[in-house]
């Protein structure tokens, strides 16, 4: 009987540490181990569920996963609990865990705040408890032990394994959405030992608008804060956006700036800082003991360094894209480059780039709008919030003098505010490659 009574305590023992265990890794896999980004809130019943009818295999692998996750909740929890209503508190405490992480997800910018979340967990850990039910009723109390500390090891090696497989990397689980995100660097100069920013920031469904700039080296990674006064009026941002209730303006000061590049850094307070993907090339010392600054000692980009292309034996026409255009996307893997220059968005290739002479071969643009009611019916019916347009090459090849290179372009115009674009090249019903982009807004108008 004694022997009975130890077994059973290390098995509780071991049930509450497999338990404490399993929490936090769902806590570090759903929050900790995911970068800081732009993630909205889907407060629809089952959105995810008609996305996945309509044949988005995405959302319904979402789904099946977030239902997986909390099997093993109901499974351990259902042991804890005593009584006819243990499945009633099991319900109670995964919908209270559940909404804890989704909201812990939410106010760090860690992830989504959705629904359906909360509704597969909570059915998956019914279903954990179900499936121990199911154990305690059909086997015998020898057999079962043995099949319960079976589980509670499984359940600890996948904690194990996940972690292991998963914990250095944070790409997959946690990219955020740039089409979330409006920013932009209108204007970046240098006057008396102090870099200046002028620009705007907002995002599509949430309220940030205070915030810090902050300047992260490239190089040694030191972070160089800048007084930033967030909340400036925009007019012409509020007009195209049609949105009258943001405020997206922003200027940011700083001295002390010694050469080199920077990424610009949004940092939104509770360690929430979100790299912007937009450069600072300082090329003088910026101290106040410095000689007299002037504006070209501060360059903005898109791109860092390693990243931004030289394109020698460009012509003269070619020359104009690349020193007043903005370079986007650099893929000299693929023989492709993509350029923003007075408000088109231009293609460059070399020798080396797929035509689309098969016929499935194109350069594709996705279009995503902050305002759905205003892109193409068909698009509104899909339940799609981004129009896609795809441009065959060389029917649309433009003629000058640009080198040794190939150029097609497409002007940025649309009856809907661009918030971002996909680019890149499509053959063969897959992505070649892919980049998100922004638009710069020097001021985009509708059509």
């Amino acid at each position: 009987m004694t022997s009975i009574k130890q077994k059973t305590r290390s098995l509780s023992l071991f049930q509450k540490v497999c338990f404490v265990i399993y929490l936090l890794t769902v806590l570090w896999f759903t929050v900790g181990r995911r970068k800081i980004g732009y993630y909205p809130k889907h407060l629809d019943f089952f959105w995810s569920y008609n996305a996945w009818f309509r044949g988005d295999w995405l959302s319904g692998s979402a789904d099946l996963a977030n239902i997986a996750m909390f099997v093993p909740f109901g499974f351990l929890v259902e042991e804890l609990f005593k009584g006819k209503k243990r499945l009633i508190v099991i319900i109670l405490l995964s919908l209270l865990f559940s909404v804890l992480v989704e909201t812990t997800q939410f106010i760090l910018m860690r992830g989504y705040f959705e629904l359906d979340d909360v509704f597969n967990n909570v059915f998956g850990s019914i279903l954990g408890a179900l499936l121990y039910r199911l154990f305690r009723s059909t086997l015998p109390e020898k057999l079962l032990r043995g099949l319960m500390y079976c589980a509670y090891t499984f359940i600890l090696l996948f904690c194990f394994v996940l972690y292991m497989t998963l914990g250095g990397s944070t790409h997959d689980a946690s990219s955020p959405l740039p089409q979330g995100l409006c920013f932009q660097v209108d204007q970046a100069i240098s006057r008396d030992g102090t870099v200046n920013l002028d620009g705007f920031c907002f995002w599509y469904e949430q309220d940030h608008s205070h915030y810090n700039l902050i300047l992260q080296s490239a190089e040694t990674g030191k972070m160089i804060p800048l007084k930033t006064e967030s909340g400036l009026k925009r007019e012409d941002v509020s007009a195209y956006f049609h949105r009258d209730d943001i405020k997206p303006g922003f200027h940011a000061s700083g001295q002390e700036i010694e050469p080199g590049e920077y990424e610009i850094i949004l940092d939104f307070g509770l360690y929430r800082r979100l790299p912007t993907s937009t450069y600072l090339s300082v090329s003088q010392n910026l101290s106040a003991q410095s000689a007299q600054a002037n504006q070209d000692s501060v360059v903005v980009h898109d791109l860092p360094a390693p990243l931004r292309p030289t394109l020698a034996n460009a012509g003269p026409d070619l020359q104009k894209i690349l020193s007043s255009g903005i370079s986007k996307a650099s893929h000299p893997e693929n023989h492709v480059y993509v350029y923003w220059y007075d408000g088109c968005l231009y293609w460059i290739v070399e020798d080396g780039f797929t035509y689309e002479k098969d016929g499935t071969t194109r350069l594709e643009l996705i279009l995503w709008s902050s305002n759905k009611d205003l892109l193409p019916e068909k698009v509104q019916a899909e339940g799609k919030d981004f129009h896609t347009v795809g441009i065959d090459f060389e029917p649309n090849e433009l003629k000058g003098d640009f080198g040794e290179y190939r150029v097609t372009a497409w002007k940025a115009e649309a009856p809907y505010p661009i918030s971002m674009i996909r680019t890149g090249v499509y053959a063969k019903g897959g992505w070649v490659w892919q980049d998100n982009i922004r638009p710069f807004y020097h001021f985009l108008k509708p059509q």
